[in-house]
Parts: structure tokens; sequence; C-alpha cells
């Protein structure tokens, strides 16, 4: 600073303005870097005059870059991105790829942080992929981090940590120390964000001591703020209230109110931690001034949660519901703005906070005010915030969105599915051998596949002209929830929260709301009883009550309904339920008819007197019928691919009589022991062909069980789907699920036998059932909100009305004999597939050998009953 305050005083002493300014111009980029914003933007001012007075136009973009970046830190997002802009277009003008790249990465910076994560990411994109051609590793690693911190900022944590761990690498490897903290402080929020607490302490306070070697203040401050942060989140409020005093005064200084007002939001969460609400009002007022002066409406809409949850406990109701509703808002509003499914889908689990206190305090009002439509008001909420992008994604099944795109696009998508899949395989290979995960560049290339297919399928919806004329599907509301219901029907929608819990039973004409535990008791007891069920053993008293205890919580408050007689029950679950059979759940109270008990002294499960299904959200079902009501019934009967050929070592590669392999779980997921044959699946595909006539079904055994088979267009004639097979149930990245089928041809050569999730999306069914008769297939990514996104979810996208898949590792033979026994009640008596299903289901558990719910409890069908 001293030296280049001389060089000014120097080169304006002897008229050498072009000097005066190029020293001026560096003199503000110093004070920039060190924070002094208030400082700096009058020095980028004058020095801005200069060159726009000598026509200097490559110098003068520079300049218009720095005040971009002033005006950003000030908290004036408008003006920033008129200063990027005009600094892009001279830059893309002069052909300087070096000047275009450094305003690409600043207008996306801005975007980002006005919550416009689609133009964010592209324009981050596009400036990754130049500063790599031009080799600048420094800014290389700038849109490195920033790529990270947005995926960070839509709750996609893997490919957050992919980008800030290469952003890290470049930075120590250039000699960054202030971008390494900095990037360390990112790394810290995602681990934070894991409940890796400990691991993100120690990350910040490293990034703390960088940031002071380095004479970095608004660094430190962050690092402060953080530190505070998570130390709130270990519950000591008053060590966070230490460390956030020290942020909120080094971020004043520095004169940056977009971290004012997030130092200022955690301050107010800290006092109301340690008892303090007015104080705690009054910091978070004056973020929300703030977040809304600087367009921040993400923070804006987490500012108007925590306001209205300290209002609402200090009784004031009214203004709480004010400022609840008008958060759920925003995060509409910032959802939207977000291209790819997979992406908005995690954003919203980010946020479901503002669902969850909407629909908390409409519940205490219906509790206050029983019979006035509060119950039905907050079921609504929870639509709203349930299932919400699969219920975009089937809209835009239906409307076909592809149609119309460019060529070009369409073929990059192609080729990124392609790319995908291999990375799939090359998976269930590792998985297979027993060699472990992929090393960490190799993970690190697949989450960059996984984001460009996502802004490539982003774009592809931007430019569609079928997608622009989409409206967002509008939520039902109770009336409408309630005409999907037949008479006889029940629907039980529950919604997970942290201090209380709910469930919604809907008949037609009524809505009933009932008040549960909170999130943590709940899922404990799922964890518990799924931990029984999907065992072959019988359990003890212990294990029994577990499963006892999950049916008393979640139906003890329809225990009346249930008893009045049989009915068809259709399960929303949230959260771990969505990993709970219901079906297997003992009915509340004494078996009315004396039928056969349950487990160990349990009364009978729900199975017994009802038909279960289940359902990712009533606005699913709304938006299925209508989309399919068109479509009229596929002409051919059932298509079943089984006894896939997985090695080259099989008995049928060499034609060779051998031994059948060993009955086998289906399933490589849980000891990676390999692809076993599956030979009761033959069996099972035999006895469904046979029930109908001649030429009614597609049998595909051996070879046949093939991708090309799955793929081919014919396949859209038949009305039920059979895939007879190991599944592979990617939890981590639900795109890398799929169904594995023949893996070798006739010829003993290696094949592509792989049915990615991608694959699946793109298939055009025609059947009202698709049946994933293996191991996990009902499972997968669990994404709040969302329910498990994995191979169901894409069946529903290519067209299926319903889907019956599984929850855990079944058993082949008794799997076989199920699916045997559920085809002849669909096929021979004409029952419809919920029928049919429980029909079989009750054959196989009155089985002794079978009568565990492990054997018979696993399949659960999802998707319309009728």
């Amino acid at each position: 600073l001293a030296t280049l305050g001389q060089a000014v005083a120097l080169d304006q002493a002897r008229g050498d303005r072009m000097a005066e300014a190029t020293a001026l111009a560096n003199l503000c980029l110093v004070q920039h870097s060190l924070g002094d914003l208030a400082v700096a933007l009058p020095c980028y001012e004058r020095a801005l005059g200069i060159f726009r007075d000598a026509g200097d136009s490559g110098r003068e973009a520079l300049v218009e870059n720095g005040i971009g970046g002033i005006y950003d830190g000030l908290g004036e997002p408008a003006k920033a991105l008129d200063s990027y802009g005009r600094a892009l277009a001279v830059f893309t003008s002069a052909g300087d790829r070096q000047g275009q790249a450094q305003a690409l990465n600043n207008l996306a910076v801005v975007h980002g942080e006005l919550g416009e994560a689609g133009p964010a990411l592209a324009r981050y994109a596009a400036a990754l992929a130049l500063f790599r051609e031009l080799g600048d590793r420094l800014r290389e690693a700038s849109a490195l981090h920033n790529l990270g911190i947005t995926y960070l900022g839509l709750g996609a944590l893997e490919r957050s940590r992919s980008y800030l761990e290469q952003a890290l690498d470049l930075r120590r490897a250039t000699g960054d120390r202030r971008g390494e903290a900095i990037t360390l402080l990112s790394l810290g929020a995602v681990r934070a964000r894991s409940g890796e607490g400990q691991a993100a302490l120690d990350l910040d306070a490293r990034a703390l001591a960088l940031a002071r070697v380095v004479g970095d203040r608004g660094t430190e401050a962050t690092a402060l703020a953080l530190l505070g942060e998570e130390r709130l989140a270990q519950g000591d409020s008053k060590a966070a209230l230490a460390e956030l005093s020290q942020a909120l005064e080094r971020v004043r200084a520095v004169g940056d109110r977009r971290r004012e007002a997030a130092v200022l939001h955690q301050m107010g969460r800290a006092q109301a931690g340690a008892g303090e609400p007015e104080r705690a009002l009054a910091s978070l007022g004056s973020a929300l001034t703030l977040r809304r002066a600087v367009g921040d409406r993400a923070g804006e809409a987490a500012t108007l949660t925590a306001l209205a949850r300290i209002e609402h406990r200090l009784g004031r109701s009214p203004e709480a519901r004010r400022r609840a509703a008008a958060a759920v808002a925003l995060v509409e509003s910032l959802r939207s703005d977000v291209g790819s499914p997979e992406l908005r889908a995690a954003f919203l689990a980010t946020q479901r906070e503002a669902f969850e206190l909407e629909i908390d305090l409409l519940m205490e009002l219906d509790r206050q005010e029983p019979g006035r439509g509060h119950a039905a008001a907050a079921l609504v909420v929870g639509e709203r915030a349930r299932s919400r992008t699969l219920v975009e994604l089937l809209q835009e099944a239906g409307a076909d969105v592809r149609q119309g795109v460019d060529p070009d696009l369409r073929r990059r998508q192609r080729e990124l599915a392609q790319r995908l899949g291999a990375k799939a395989r090359r998976r269930v290979e590792l998985a297979s051998s027993s060699r472990g995960r992929e090393p960490a560049d190799a993970e690190r290339e697949l989450q960059g596949l996984l984001a460009a297919a996502e802004e490539v399928e982003a774009e592809i919806r931007a430019k569609s002209p079928r997608y622009a004329s989409l409206t967002q599907p509008r939520p039902l509301d109770a009336a409408e929830i309630e005409a999907l219901l037949d008479p006889g029907t029940l629907l039980l929608e529950y919604a997970l929260g942290e201090e209380r819990s709910f469930l919604w039973a809907v008949e037609p004409g009524s809505v009933t709301g009932y008040e549960l535990p909170g999130r943590a008791r709940i899922e404990a007891a799922a964890r518990a009883a799924y931990g029984r069920l999907r065992t072959q053993q019988q359990g003890g008293p212990e294990a029994d009550a577990a499963v006892a205890e999950l049916g008393r919580l979640l139906l003890g408050p329809v225990a009346d309904r249930l008893r009045d007689g049989e009915r068809r029950l259709v399960i929303v679950p949230d959260g771990a339920l969505e990993y709970i059979p219901f079906a297997a759940l003992p009915e509340p109270g004494p078996s009315p008819d004396g039928g056969i008990g349950g487990m160990g002294g349990l009364p009978p499960p729900l199975l017994v007197r009802h038909e279960v299904v289940s359902l990712p959200s009533a606005s699913v079902l709304a938006v299925q019928r209508r989309e399919l009501a068109a479509r009229g019934a596929a002409p051919l009967a059932v298509a079943v691919l089984a006894d896939p050929v997985f090695s080259r070592e099989d008995a049928r590669v060499a034609a060779a009589a051998g031994s059948p392999a060993p009955m086998a779980p289906r399933g490589i997921e849980a000891d990676f022991a390999g692809l076993a044959r599956l030979p009761a699946t033959r069996r099972e595909a035999e006895s469904i062909a046979a029930l109908v006539p001649p030429g009614e079904a597609l049998l595909a055994l051996d070879f046949e069980a093939s991708r090309e088979t799955a793929l081919a267009p014919g396949l859209a004639r038949y009305r039920a789907v059979h895939f007879a097979t190991h599944g592979v149930i990617d939890a981590r990245e639900p795109r890398l699920s799929g169904l594995v089928l023949s893996l070798v041809g006739a010829d003993g050569q290696p094949r592509e036998g792989f049915l990615g999730l991608p694959d699946i999306y793109n298939l055009e069914l025609g059947a009202d059932l698709v049946v994933l008769s293996g191991c996990e297939t009902a499972l997968g990514r669990e994404v709040r909100g969302e329910g498990l996104v994995g191979l169901t979810r894409g069946f529903f996208y290519a067209g299926a009305r319903r889907v019956v898949a599984s929850l855990w590792r079944v058993e082949d033979r008794a799997t076989a004999e199920l699916m045997a026994r559920f085809y002849r009640a669909l096929l021979t008596a004409g029952r419809s597939p919920a029928a049919a299903l429980r029909q079989a289901q009750l054959a196989i558990r009155a089985e002794r050998r079978w009568r565990e719910p492990y054997f018979w409890a696993p399949f659960v069908l999802q998707g319309d009953w009728r």
C-alpha cells in the first residue's frame, strides 16, 4: 500500500495520467483484497475516469470488474451485475478470453447470491472451461471453489465437496494462502452440513489462523462467524455469541453488508438459544432488513423462518404464521430458478424448516379451533413440500419436453448418459470384485460428469418449446385430495417435524389431523422395526416390541377407524417411514376376527384385513391420472426379463451341462460377493408367461434378458413389465443406480448389460404395472420431502402407472413363489395389482417356512390402486 501510494503521487506529479491510473488501479486492488471496500470504491472510480477519458476500454473493463466486486461486497447486487455486464461485453468484443472468463465467474457469483442457481452454474461452468484452456490455475481454483459453494447452497454435498477439494489442491499448489483459507471454510461448512461437527471446527480454526497470517479481515470475519455457527449447532450459545460478536465487529469495519446480515442472523439464533428472545428478535430484524437490501432471498427466507419460530414461542401466533407463509413463498420462488430436477429436490430439502413450521402453526390453530379447516390447510402445505420434483417430472413427461430441442443438445445428453453408464458399471465391477471404491481422481471425474449432465438437461428444459408452455404444477387442495379417494379408502399422510410430527387421516368428505412425537423418536422406532422386519430369524420379545411400538406410534390415532372393517389404506410416508412396509405393522388392538396372529404375541399385521398401497404424494397420483387418462390399454399382456447371464463362466456360455448355482439373496449391495446367477427367476418367469395365451407374453431369458430387449420400442406394447434380476442401488448418486441384465453374449464376449436410471427415464412404456423382482429395488437416496429417489421414480417417469418393488434383500425361492401367486391373481382371477399383491402375500405368510415378514413383506406397491 505504501509503495503504491508513492507511485501514484510520483506519476501524478510528473503528469503521467496513464501511469497514475495504472498504479492507482493496483492500489485499489490491494485495498479491495484487504476488505477495505468503502476505501477501495472511490479509488476504483478515480482510476475508471482516467481510463475512460483516455479511451482505454481494456483497462476500463478491468476496473469495472473490480467495481463490480466492491458493489457485490457492499450488498448492491444490481450495481454489481451492471458493472460485471459492462466488463463482459468489452472483453468479449475485444476477444480477451481471460477477462471474459473473469467476468463470467463474477457474474455467476452475484447470480448465486441472489438465489439464481441455474444462471450461476452455467456461467461458472463457462468460466471454468476458459480458465482451464488458458492455463490460469489461480482462477481455475476460484471457479472450482465457486461451483462448490453453489452446490453447497443447493444441498448437493457430495458435488460440493468434490469441487472444493479440487480448488483446495490448486490453491495450495499455487501458493494462494488467502484462497486456501476461504476454501477451508467452505469445506468446513460441508462437514458441518454432513453432521461432522468437530471436523468443521478444525477446518474453521485452520482457516482463521491462515486469514490472520495473510491479513484478510473479511475471511477472518467469515471464519469467526462459522466457528460461532458450529458452536451454536453444538448447543453452546455463550461461546457462539462470543465469536459472533467478534465477527460482527470485523464485517462492519470492512462494510460487508451481506456478511453482516449472515452474522446477525446467527447471533439472533444464539440469543434465542441463550434465553434472550427479545434481543434475538432485534438481531434477526436487523438481519432481515439487510438481507432484503442486498437481495439475499435465500437468507431472507431463513431469517423469516427464525423470526417466526421465536414469535411462535412468545405466543405471537398471527405474526409467526405471517412470517412462515412469507418464507414458504420465497422458497417456492427460489426453487423455480433451479433447472435441474435433482438440484431442485436437494435445495427444497435444505428449506424444509419453513414448511414444517407453517404446518406446526396451522396444526396448533386446529387444536385451538377444531373443525375450522386448519388441519386441511396444514395438509395442503405438506403436499407443497412433498415430492414436488416428481410431480413436475411427471408433467414434463406428459408434455415430452425433449421434442423440438436442438439435436446437438440431445446428442450431448446421450453421450453423457453413456459415460455415466460406464461409471455405474465400473462401480458394479468394483463391488463385485471386493476392490472397494474408486480413487479420488475418478470420483472427482464422476462428480464432473454428473454436473455436466444436469447442466445439459437444464439447458434442454430452458430451450424446449414444450417446456416453456408448462406452468408449475399446483399442489392439490384438500377437496381435490378427497376427490381422489374411493369409498372405503383411507389415506394416511405423515409429516415428521423436529419437535412434533403429524398424521392426516383423509376420507371422502373429511380431513382429520393428529399430533405425533418428533422426528427423532419416530425415526429411531422405524430403524428398530426395519431391522426386525428384514431378518429371517424369529425375533425375541425386544425385537417384536420395536415393531409394536412403531405400529402404536403411527396407527394408534386411527385405531378405531381400522377396526371399523376392511379398508384400502393409502400411505404417504415421510423420512425413515419410506423404508417401512406398513402392511407388516400390527393392527392396533386385539384381532377382532381371531385370525392368525402376527410375530410373537403381536396382533395380526394390517395385511390380514386391509389392502395397503403407497404413494409419494397425493399430488403425484393426480398428475398420473391426468397425464395417463387418454392412454389406451397396451395390446399385449406381459413382458418378462429374467435369469440373465452375468459371467463367461456361466454354463450357458459353453452350452455345457452344469449344476445350478446355489440359491442366493438377490443383490450384491450388502456383501459385494459377486453377481450370482438367480435360477429361481427362470421358474418365476416361465410360470408368469404360462398364465396368458400364446403370443400375449414376451419371455426374455438367458442372453435375451438384455439391455437391448429392455430398450426396444416393442416393450411399450405390454401392460405389465417384469424384471427379475439384480438391482444396484447407489444411495449417494441415484443416477448410477440400475438393473443388471446380461453382461455376456452367446459368443462369450462382454456386452453392455447395465440398464441405468438415465436409460429408464428415457423408456417410453405403456405399462399399467412394472415389477422389480430384485433386492432393495424400492430404495434410493433419501431426500427430505422427495422420498427415496431411485428406480421407482424412473419407471413412473417412463409411463408406469404403478410399480411393485422391494425394501430389502429378498430370498430367491420365496420371491419366485410370491410372484407366481401374484400373477395368477392378476392375470387369471382378474384382480387389481394391489389386491393381487395382498392375496399373494397372505398365501406366502400362511406357509410356516415363510411366516416371517422377511419373506412376504418386502414388496410394496406404489402408485394408483385403481
